[in-house]
């Protein structure tokens, strides 16, 4: 069967701490946004689907309350999204955006990927401790505004993440997942960065070694259209 989860961080924590399943998703409330005035409305968030899975099939449905990027040029941005408060997260999600692809000239390669993608479970175990898991990964992102704008919206495609670290008592059920969604952030850069450095910090406490989750968005990868 599969599970479909929505709620954090109680769900989160019974599904990766004791493996509890069964839960009715809803739909993702970007779908049938179709012209750009409507994206452009949209607060600051917005929700992902990770499909994965090692004994049954699982479906999370992550939502965002909070969102923020920072960009250097107009073909890369750093994009930030949260659940919950900043010192108390229950879910983040990092994705920075190598290159940007530009329609009718960026080929359709379902392998292609332009962005690097960290998506962070926090969830208190059955005696309250905190427990985290880092999933890493790459994927395809598309800009639906321009980067630069007061808000960003990227629809993340063909995307896939793997748990890469991890404290002793959370446990992986997702194991290789697969992550698509719409996402909305607000241009702000200097939050951006001061933001991901608290929830290093706050990583690090649970995990007890720095864990970086920005990844190297400096190292440009060749854009396929050169």
């Amino acid at each position: 069967a599969t599970a479909i989860l929505q709620a954090f961080p109680l769900v989160v924590g019974l599904l990766f701490l004791t493996g509890c399943t069964g839960l009715e998703g809803l739909a993702r409330p970007f779908d049938k946004l179709t012209d750009a005035r409507q994206f452009r409305q949209l607060n600051e968030g917005g929700s992902a689907e990770i499909l994965g899975g090692i004994d049954d099939p699982i479906v999370l449905n992550a939502n965002f309350t909070s969102g923020i990027y920072s960009f250097k040029d107009q073909h890369s941005a750093t994009m930030l999204f949260w659940e919950g408060p900043k010192a108390r997260p229950t879910q983040v999600l990092t994705v920075r955006m190598i290159w940007k692809p530009v329609a009718g000239a960026t080929p359709l390669d379902p392998n292609a990927t332009n962005a690097t993608i960290n998506y962070i479970i926090f969830a208190d175990d059955q005696s309250n401790n905190r427990q985290v898991g880092v999933y890493s990964g790459a994927g395809f992102v598309y800009p639906v505004s321009q980067v630069g704008e007061k808000k960003l919206i990227v629809d993340l495609e063909q995307s896939t993440l793997k748990l890469t670290d991890r404290t002793n008592s959370f446990r992986d059920l997702l194991g290789r997942a697969d992550i698509k969604g719409l996402v909305v952030a607000k241009k702000n850069g200097q939050a951006t960065e001061s933001v991901i450095k608290q929830f290093e910090v706050i990583i690090k406490d649970y995990l007890g070694h720095a864990r970086s989750v920005q990844s190297n968005a400096n190292r440009r990868r060749p854009d396929p259209r050169m």
